[in-house]
């Protein structure tokens, strides 16, 4: 008895969304390559690309799972940050693309004999893989620059606070450092803040800010903030949501949370504050004492 997976309508609805999907993939492409990438972008391919791999899957057409797959982890990678859209990686998404074409063609002519080579293709994903893979674990290159970054952000944590950023990286969730530029222009600096803050809860968890936007006087001219924030998006995601999103926003700059580095920093931190107090013991009592701490290469002050 056939399979109802051979039945005739059943082939034919797979041929159809075959047709559909590989349609919307090569507009997404030509989207890509025309105006660059977005996260709107990237989520549409992969989304098409496991939509492929699924229906093929069912229909035990293991070619074009496989090739799908592929796909599929290549643009994992850009969606995760590991890899950037280059010509080279656009030139190899048409590849695939005209690859499944040929596979959905053989099908329609004889589901038994399927004669395209996918081999060639399936290597230049995985390499495209592998490129975004060495730029990740590679801390003189790709990572050097969020190394530094991190190393000029302090966060005073308490043994809760570690104890839940711990946690979230053994289960695999990001741990980012989220510096925010807020508008010259804008009005309620403070308010604007908070707002953020909250932004940045609903795509995450804040664990942490520098300076605490909760607890600085309302009129602070607060012009810069870092939040330390638990999430699922990469931070090439959460940059790009950050940027688009966000008002009254001048600049937005997201990096990895660098557990080694940042506890090295606030032991510094900490001696050099217990010097800054000592040396201020000669304080008139006019004087208006202030908090500052360094953010990037500017250095941000409030009022206590």
């Amino acid at each position: 008895m056939a399979s109802i997976f051979e039945s005739p309508e059943m082939i034919g609805a797979f041929i159809a969304e075959v047709e559909e999907q590989l349609q919307m993939l090569e507009n997404s492409i030509i989207s890509l390559e025309q105006n660059g990438e977005t996260e709107e972008h990237v989520h549409e391919l992969f989304r098409i690309a496991h939509t492929l791999k699924g229906c093929s899957a069912t229909m035990g057409f293991e070619k074009m799972k496989n090739l799908a797959h592929e796909l599929e982890n290549v643009l994992d990678s850009i969606r995760n940050g590991f890899l950037k859209i280059s010509g080279p990686v656009t030139d190899v998404l048409f590849d695939c693309l005209d690859c499944l074409r040929m596979l959905k063609d053989d099908y329609v002519s004889d589901a038994n004999n399927i004669k395209t080579d996918i081999n060639p293709v399936i290597n230049k994903l995985k390499a495209i893989t592998a490129s975004g893979n060495k730029q990740e674990d590679n801390p003189d290159k790709a990572g050097n620059a969020e190394v530094e970054h991190s190393k000029s952000v302090i966060f005073a944590l308490d043994t809760k606070q570690r104890e839940q950023i711990n946690h979230a990286l053994e289960i695999g969730q990001n741990v980012l450092v989220c510096e925010i530029s807020i508008s010259e222009d804008s009005q309620m600096k403070s308010t604007r803040a908070c707002l953020i803050m909250n932004f940045l809860n609903e795509w995450g968890t804040v664990v942490s800010m520098v300076p605490n936007v909760l607890e600085v006087p309302v009129d602070s001219d607060i012009c810069n903030v870092a939040f330390l924030v638990i999430t699922q998006m990469s931070a090439a995601a959460l940059e790009h949501k950050a940027r688009n999103d966000l008002m009254d926003v001048s600049d937005v700059k997201v990096f990895p949370y660098s557990v080694d580095t940042a506890e090295h920093v606030i032991k510094a931190y900490e001696t050099e504050t217990r010097d800054m107090d000592n040396a201020s013991c000669a304080k008139t009592p006019g004087d208006e004492k202030r908090l500052y701490i360094p953010l990037g290469l500017m250095w941000i002050g409030w009022k206590e």
